[in-house]
C-alpha cells in the first residue's frame, strides 16, 4: 500500500512539472501555453490568444517574417527572404536570390566626410571622390591641381572656389577692393527682364548671358555662388518650359539643373546657392503640383542628379541653408503652412537617405525673419498669449527652446515686443528691435550673444507720432557692416529735418557699438509719395554701399551707390548707379 501511494505521489509531480516551463514552479502564468506550435520552422511560435498568446510570430505560413510590418509589408521579389521591410532585413539587389548584401558597386564610402562617395569602379562606380584622402577636394582637377596656401579649402583649382587672399585663412571672398554687386529685372527694356554686375574694381558695369531663358517671359529668381564665379537663373524657355540654368561668370558653360513641364504655369523662386564649402548645390521653391503649394527643392550644382523634393504638403514661404563653413552641407531651415494651416518652422536634414521635415515650431510670428546660425541654433519669433513678439531660440532638432533672455524688456504696456533682428557676419552679436522706451517706438539694440547682454544703440526718434507706429521696417533686414561696428536699418524713425510721414521707409546708419546715435543717410526725392528703401548691403572694406530702393520715381526701384558714409541726408539722385526705364525694376541684388 505505502508503495501505491508513492508511486501515485510521484506521477502527480512528473505531471505537474511537465505543465510548468517557467523557474518559479509555478504553473498559472503558463496553463495556456501549451499549445504552441511553429508550423514555418522559423523557431517562433505562432501567436494565439487563447492557445499561445506568447507566440510571437504574427504569420505562421512565412518562414522568413514573423513581425506585423514583416508579415504585412515585406517586399522581397527574389524570394531570398530579405527585401524592403522584411524581418530578415533589406536586400541590395533584390532581383537575385543569391545575394542580399555586399551587392557590387554598393560597397561606397566617404572616408574625408565631404558627401562625395570615393571612386571605385568595382565597389563604388557611382563614386564622385578622386581624393577620398582630401575633405577640400573631390574632382580630378582638384584632386591634383588645387593651391590652397592657407589651408581654408579655397585657392587656385580648389573644388571648393578661388580665394581673393590666400594669406588668410579667415577670408576667400569679399577681400578689400574685389567686391562684385550682382542683380537683375527689366532696368533697360521694360517688360525684358536682364542680368548684371558692377564691378567696384574697375567701376564697371557688365551684362550677363541668359542663354536658354526668355527675356520677355520674366525672370523669376536669380542666385550668386559664394565665390562670385556662377551664378543661377530661373524663367521659361522658348517652350514655355520653367527652367533653371547655371552659368559661369564668363559665360562659357551652361548647365540645365532643372526643367518642369506642367498644364499650368509654373514659377521657380527664391533661389539660394548652399553656403560653406563642400559640394555646392542650389535650393529653390516650385509651385510645380497643381495644389498652388510652393514646395522645397536641392538640386546638386554640377547638374548629375535631379532635383529632389525636400518639402511634402507644406506651402514653403522661405528658406535658409545651415551657415556652417565646415564643409558638410546638413541643414535647411524653412518656414511654411502645412497641414495645421499655421505658418510654422521646419528643418531637413538633407545628409541622410530619404531627409524628412522636423517641426521646430507649429505657429511662427514671422515667416520669414529666422536664422540658422552655424553651430545650428535656431533663432525665430513667436507671439505670446498676450500678443507679444517674442525671440527665442533651440537647437536644431527643436529641442532645447528657449526665449531669448537679453530681448526680454519692459515697456509702459508691459513686456515690449521684438521686431525685426540679424544676427552679425561673427555669430557673436544680434541686432534687434524693440518697443521697449516706447510702445510706438522701436529702437535698435545689440546683444552680446555669449553674455546676454543687450545695449541701446538707436537715438534717432524719442517722441511718438500720435498714434502711428514708427522704427525699423519689420519686412528689411538689419545689416551689418564687415567689421560689425555700424549697422544699415531701413525704418520710418521721423526726425526733425523734413520728417516723412509713417510707413515711407529711409536709410539710416546706426551704431553697433559703443554710444547710441545714428543718422538718416539716404531720402526719398520727395516727401510722402510712398517712396521707400528697401535694403542696404556694406562692401567688405567700408568703403562703400549700396541702396535697393525707388527714392527717386515712384515705383522706378533703381540701385543707389553711396561712397560717403558719414554724411546724413544725401540725396539719391545724385548717386544712382543703375537707373531704370519708366515702369522698369531693378528686382534684386546682391554683393559678392
Amino acid at each position: 500500500m505505502k508503495k501505491l501511494i508513492i508511486l501515485s505521489v510521484m506521477a502527480s509531480f512528473i505531471f505537474l512539472a511537465a505543465c510548468d516551463d517557467d523557474s518559479s514552479g509555478n504553473n498559472e502564468n503558463n496553463i495556456n501555453n501549451t499549445n504552441c506550435v511553429d508550423e514555418d520552422l522559423d523557431t517562433y511560435n505562432s501567436y494565439d490568444a487563447t492557445d499561445c498568446p506568447t507566440g510571437e510570430d504574427m504569420c505562421d505560413d512565412d518562414e522568413f517574417n514573423w513581425t506585423s510590418n514583416g508579415c504585412e509589408n515585406c517586399v522581397d521579389s527574389d524570394a531570398d527572404g530579405y527585401g524592403t521591410d522584411c524581418d530578415l532585413g533589406p536586400d541590395c539587389d533584390d532581383t537575385d536570390e543569391t545575394i542580399f548584401e555586399d551587392c557590387p558597386g554598393t560597397n561606397c564610402v566617404d572616408e574625408d566626410l565631404d558627401t562625395y562617395n570615393s571612386y571605385d569602379a568595382t565597389d563604388c562606380p557611382t563614386g564622385e571622390d578622386m581624393c577620398d584622402d582630401d575633405e577640400f577636394n573631390w574632382t580630378s582637377n582638384g584632386c591634383e591641381n588645387c593651391v590652397d596656401s592657407d589651408a581654408d579649402g579655397y585657392g587656385t583649382d580648389c573644388d571648393w572656389g578661388p580665394d581673393c587672399d590666400d594669406t588668410d585663412e579667415a577670408i576667400f571672398e569679399n577681400c578689400p577692393g574685389t567686391a562684385k554687386l550682382f542683380y537683375y529685372g527689366d532696368f533697360e527694356i521694360d517688360g525684358e527682364d536682364g542680368v548684371s554686375y558692377y564691378d567696384t574694381g574697375d567701376d564697371t558695369i557688365y551684362s550677363l548671358s541668359l542663354t536658354d531663358i526668355e527675356p520677355s517671359g520674366y525672370i523669376d529668381s536669380m542666385a550668386v555662388s559664394p565665390d562670385g564665379n556662377s551664378y543661377v537663373v530661373s524663367g521659361e524657355d522658348v517652350n514655355g518650359d520653367a527652367v533653371l540654368n547655371l552659368y559661369s561668370l564668363d559665360s562659357t558653360e551652361v548647365i540645365n539643373l532643372a526643367t518642369f513641364s506642367a498644364t499650368h504655369v509654373i514659377d521657380i523662386s527664391y533661389l539660394s546657392f548652399s553656403t560653406g564649402g563642400g559640394q555646392q548645390r542650389v535650393a529653390f521653391l516650385a509651385d510645380v503640383a497643381e495644389n498652388s503649394f510652393n514646395e522645397l527643392f536641392v538640386v546638386r550644382a554640377t547638374g548629375a542628379q535631379a532635383p529632389e523634393q525636400i518639402s511634402e504638403d507644406i506651402d514653403v514661404s522661405r528658406y535658409q541653408w545651415s551657415s556652417n563653413g565646415t564643409g558638410g552641407i546638413t541643414y535647411i531651415a524653412f518656414s511654411g503652412v502645412g497641414v495645421s494651416e499655421d505658418t510654422s518652422l521646419y528643418v531637413t536634414d538633407i545628409s541622410v537617405t530619404t531627409p524628412e521635415a522636423t517641426l521646430i515650431e507649429p505657429s511662427l510670428a514671422s515667416s520669414w525673419n529666422f536664422y540658422l546660425a552655424s553651430d545650428d541654433t535656431l533663432y525665430y519669433k513667436v507671439v505670446s498669449n498676450e500678443g507679444v513678439y517674442q525671440l527665442w531660440t533651440s537647437d536644431v532638432d527643436g529641442t532645447n527652446q528657449l526665449q531669448v533672455a537679453g530681448t526680454i524688456m519692459n515697456n509702459s504696456e508691459g513686456e515690449a515686443s521684438v521686431g525685426t533682428f540679424s544676427l552679425s557676419p561673427s555669430e557673436t552679436k544680434l541686432a534687434f528691435g524693440s518697443n521697449a522706451n516706447s510702445p510706438l517706438i522701436y529702437d535698435i539694440y545689440v546683444m552680446d550673444i555669449a553674455t546676454g547682454d543687450a545695449t541701446l544703440m538707436s537715438d534717432i526718434q524719442v517722441t511718438a507720432d500720435g498714434s502711428n507706429l514708427r522704427g525699423p521696417d519689420f519686412y528689411s533686414p538689419i545689416t551689418w557692416n564687415y567689421d560689425e561696428t555700424a549697422l544699415g536699418v531701413i525704418a520710418d524713425w521721423q526726425t526733425t529735418a523734413d520728417p516723412y510721414a509713417d510707413g515711407d521707409n529711409c536709410v539710416f546708419i546706426v551704431p553697433a557699438q559703443g554710444s547710441a546715435g545714428g543718422f538718416r543717410i539716404l531720402t526719398p526725392t520727395t516727401v510722402d509719395n510712398n517712396q521707400d528703401a528697401k535694403v542696404i548691403l556694406f562692401t567688405a572694406d567700408g568703403l562703400s554701399a549700396f541702396v535697393l530702393g525707388d527714392l527717386v520715381n515712384n515705383n522706378d526701384t533703381q540701385i543707389y551707390h553711396l561712397t560717403d558714409l558719414v554724411t546724413a541726408d544725401q540725396d539719391a539722385s545724385t548717386i544712382i548707379l543703375q537707373d531704370v526705364v519708366g515702369g522698369g525694376d531693378v528686382d534684386y541684388m546682391v554683393l559678392r
